[in-house]
């Protein structure tokens, strides 16, 4: 008899007795009444002497399952009778763990040498996995019909199948989103299959000589061997948590979707619960490779992870697997840090498009990708590839701010994998750590996530050259110790570690006296130490209208609310290494005293960056007002080098910020005017680095049009005729400039009448200068001279306070120091005075700042200390003061100022007097005539 004789006729009578069986129930049956559902299903794990076997990672014998329908009793001839709905889909969940490999044949089976006979004997026969067989509701079990390892279709990581009256065919699949276990599935089973239970039955090691009593030759009969390599197909789980659960779900063609479903715990031939056993055997024994793409320090890089698992004991029949990897925690060296450069056209993956929990493909955002993912294991021919993406923040399962996934959609085997990793980032050095925990029980020979490099790679290497270590904390299923296998590299490029920022500053508008936007820019390159700190002395002359601006309170400066009243300007800073660094705007503000200054700068910048929001940066500068020149002198607080956020999590994480340029300009209109005078100049400062370095920068700065600007200002001054040798002589002497935008006053040179001479008396009580420079209010009473007062339309409200005279040590004569105050702001205005060996008095102002003026009054009254006596009448003739007012842009005016005598005699008083006295004269001079005359007579 041929082989295919043989197979048709053992398989017909299988057949025929299945047939007659379903016909005698079919005739005989009264209607079907049984509700649809499973009546039963149980299933184990057995070696070879059919013993329940234990081993964790180890490979049985056998595994089977096997369920049984509901079914009723024919009330008159005790026949069991089929529901009337019938079964649709059948779905095995089995445990989480346990494995089978679809390699583990040598060929495997095409859906058409299954159906090459009716038989299905068409199959090779190494290919065969297991038995099946088929029950029906007389209580009959059909025999053995061989399990085909076949070749799966499109998106099927493996298929099973067997033709026993019909082709039914086995998928496994992952329960993505679940435990990741693999659940069998019979799709679409054939309605007219009137039978009520199945009982499959997978070889451990398919081609074992254990199995040959089972396993069917060519011609269809049992007991053939094979010379097919012993390879596993099943391996138990590499956990040991006790008793696992294997579930059936069931649906019928009457009620799709509408699932009943039975478990079994897993137990011995006793019955009683039991789970694997020996996982403190199992080998766990992971290699890491971990090395940045580039080793230029300071730049950004790619990272290449790698982590190996040797699956000898998967493929040793006589072994057991290694465990497989629970969790993950990988910690970079500090220095390897997130990459601010990456956050330029980033996105995130929302809970939605990962759907963590659900069995379909992530639909994360390619913006949202920052690396990717490569996956050996044994059970699938290729490798699976996937992509790392960044979560979403806070809206992640870690209500963190960094977490990343791992999204795996191979379209090949239908393999769809979703994992989270939680980042985080330390607080003080931003060292990051990774951990991805509770990974799926399945084997891998490699899994290689590879982040992107390039110029807005997500991570940045460490600034300084030298050997890092990458630590790593691994743990397995089987709840052994953890390893920790590490790797080193080195960075040994770009090691200089230099600080020379970049530095310049100047004005939109070029023209003297006029409003102007001011920018200032610092930079730095990649592998320079980072900024810290920026102090920047403007030119003189170069000022702002305070006055026009509303200033921010302390608090609001300090938490970055300010309003708009107070905004002068805007920010740009970059962050991030590489040539494309992430640049965030923000806004400057005016702010009221700082850090004892008059003034200060509330620089506030939102960090967000990408999809990331880090809360505010405020960086808070003091603005000095020199009391010499007037010039302004800026000093920041510390530009952070490392931002700390809070997550949802309540978790500080550290983000460095790697900071490569700041730019801030002072726009706001009418608020910065320029100088008046047009000599070249520079706007200098320094740049401090966290490193310690400090940089000495400038910028050179020189406007023009100077010379085009009017200078016309209008001197006065006045005293009182009634002097006294106890209380001395008065000046008052009075600046004005009628006209806004005319050159500011440089010097002042004045030179006293001689009826106003210096008292010597009060020049000898001067303030000594080291008294002077601790703190004028500690001179002595008899050196403050005077008051003066000044209006300008920068501050809005004048400037006053008290003239001193202030002795330099060796000097012939005290200085004329008028101290004045206002705003927070102090300026001393210095004159020299000398007297000429004729007794005159001249005062030379030469440090007037290049400030615009409306008003200049100084008063030196007369008193016990007053500086001026008279020297005769001042009403006897008038009173002039040569006067040499000398502008910024060199302009003069040259004027014989005339003072005005208050207190004189009134013109008829001063007539009458001049009558008299003419009268008076005129008689002596009669009298005189006469008495000549007399004695001419007697002569």
């Amino acid at each position: 008899m041929s082989s295919t004789a043989a197979s048709i006729s053992t398989r017909a009578r299988v057949l025929i007795v299945s047939a007659l069986v379903v016909l005698t129930a079919a005739l005989a049956a009264a209607p079907a009444s049984a509700d649809f559902g499973i009546a039963s299903v149980d299933g184990g794990v057995f070696d070879a002497g059919g013993n329940t076997y234990t081993q964790a990672g180890g490979h049985p014998r056998a595994a089977s399952v096997q369920f049984l329908q509901n079914t009723t009793t024919d009330s008159d001839g005790g026949i069991n009778l089929m529901p009337d709905d019938q079964w649709k889909d059948i779905h095995v969940d089995l445990p989480p763990g346990l494995i089978g490999n679809p390699a583990a044949t040598p060929v495997r089976c095409t859906a058409a040498q299954l159906r090459a006979e009716e038989s299905g004997f068409g199959c090779p026969v190494a290919s065969q996995i297991g038995v099946a067989r088929l029950h029906f509701p007389i209580g009959f079990w059909s025999g053995d019909t061989p399990i085909f390892n076949m070749v799966p279709g499109p998106g099927a990581p493996a298929e099973f199948a067997f033709n026993l009256l019909v082709v039914i065919q086995l998928k496994p699949s992952l329960r993505t989103g679940d435990d990741y276990g693999v659940t069998v599935s019979s799709l679409n089973t054939n309605p007219g299959l009137s039978i009520d239970g199945v009982e499959t039955t997978f070889w451990g090691v398919p081609a074992d000589p254990a199995n040959n009593f089972q396993r069917f030759c060519d011609d269809g009969s049992q007991g053939c061997s094979t010379d097919a390599p012993r390879k596993p197909f099943l391996t138990l789980p590499t956990s040991c948590p006790g008793p696992v659960e294997t579930g059936l779900r069931m649906d019928s063609w009457q009620n799709s979707g509408v699932f009943d479903s039975a478990s079994f715990l897993s137990h011995d031939t006793g019955g009683n619960p039991v789970g694997a056993t020996g996982c403190d055997t199992l080998e766990f024994d992971p290699e890491t490779s971990i090395a940045p793409t580039s080793k230029q320090t300071d730049s950004p890089t790619g990272m290449d992870f790698d982590l190996s698992v040797d699956q000898g004991g998967l493929e040793n029949p006589d072994g057991t697997a290694p465990a497989h990897v629970k969790r993950v925690e990988v910690t970079l060296p500090v220095g390897m840090a997130v990459n601010p450069s990456a956050a330029d056209g980033l996105g995130a993956c929302s809970p939605a498009q990962i759907d963590l929990s659900g069995p379909d493909p992530a639909t994360c955002p390619d913006a949202s990708k920052v690396g990717s993912v490569e996956i050996d294991t044994p059970l699938v021919d290729h490798p699976v590839k996937g992509g790392v993406f960044i979560a979403k923040q806070n809206d992640n399962p870690f209500h963190s701010l960094l977490a990343i996934y791992i999204a795996v959609n191979d379209l090949q085997s239908g393999v769809v994998v979703k994992l989270a990793g939680h980042v985080h980032a330390d607080s003080v050095t931003g060292q990051l750590t990774t951990t991805f925990d509770d990974n799926p029980q399945l084997p891998f020979t490699d899994f290689k996530l590879d982040f992107f490099g390039g110029p807005r790679a997500a991570l940045a290497t460490p600034d300084t050259c030298g050997t890092f270590t990458t630590v790593t904390a691994l743990s397995p299923w089987s709840g052994t110790a953890a390893r920790t296998p590490g790797d080193s590299f080195a960075m040994n490029a770009g090691c200089a570690g230099r600080f020379a920022p970049g530095f310049s500053a100047g004005v939109t508008n070029p023209s003297s006296g006029q409003g102007t936007d001011f920018t200032l820019r610092v930079a730095r390159a990649d592998g320079q130490e980072h900024i810290r700190s920026i102090t920047t002395s403007l030119p003189v002359g170069l000022l702002a209208r305070i006055a026009s601006v509303s200033l921010c309170g302390d608090a609001q400066a300090s938490a970055g609310s300010c309003g708009a009243g107070s905004q002068v300007g805007v920010t740009d800073a970059a962050a991030g290494a590489g040539s494309n660094p992430f640049h965030i705007a923000g806004k400057v503000f005016l702010t009221g005293p700082y850090k004892g200054a008059p003034y200060g700068l509330s620089i506030v910048v939102p960090a967000l960056a990408g999809p990331f929001d880090l809360g505010t940066v405020v960086v808070r500068a003091a603005i000095f007002v020199d009391p010499h020149d007037s010039h302004v002198t800026v000093v920041s607080d510390d530009v952070p080098n490392v931002l700390d956020a809070v997550g949802a999590d309540g978790a500080t994480n550290g983000f460095p910020l790697r900071v490569r340029s700041i730019v801030v300009d002072i726009n706001r209109p009418g608020f910065m005017v320029n100088p008046t005078g047009c000599d070249a100049t520079a706007v200098s400062g320094s740049v401090g680095s966290w490193e310690g370095s400090t940089a000495v920068v400038g910028s050179r700065f020189q406007i023009g049009g100077c010379s085009g600007l009017p200078f016309s200002p209008r001197f006065s001054a006045s005293t009182t005729a009634r002097t006294s040798r106890a209380n001395g002589a008065s000046l008052d002497a009075k600046i004005v400039i009628g006209v806004q935008g005319e050159s500011n006053a440089h010097v002042v040179f004045v030179s006293l009448p001689k009826q106003l001479p210096s008292r010597l008396t009060t020049i000898q009580k001067a303030c000594l200068a080291a008294t002077f420079n601790a703190n004028p209010a500690g001179c002595p009473e008899a050196s403050l001279v005077g008051m003066a007062t000044a209006s300008t339309p920068l501050l809005p409200a004048s400037l006053s306070g008290p003239a001193y005279l202030v002795s330099h040590g060796g000097a012939g004569f005290p200085d004329l120091v008028i101290v004045l105050q206002g705003n927070g702001v102090r300026f001393d205005l210095v004159g020299a005075i000398n007297i000429s060996s004729k007794g005159i008095t001249s005062t030379k102002f030469a440090n007037a700042p290049d400030v615009p003026i409306n008003s200049f009054e100084l008063k030196l009254p007369q008193g016990p200390h007053s500086i001026l006596t008279s020297n005769g009448s001042l009403c006897a003739k008038p009173l002039v003061m040569p006067t040499t007012i000398t502008a910024y842009n060199a302009k003069q005016v040259v004027q014989q100022t005339r003072i005005k005598v208050t207190g004189c005699p009134k013109a008829k008083k001063a007539k009458k007097a001049k009558k008299a006295k003419k009268a008076k004269k005129s008689k002596r001079h009669k009298a005189k005539r006469a008495g000549k005359h007399k004695q001419s007579r007697k002569k």
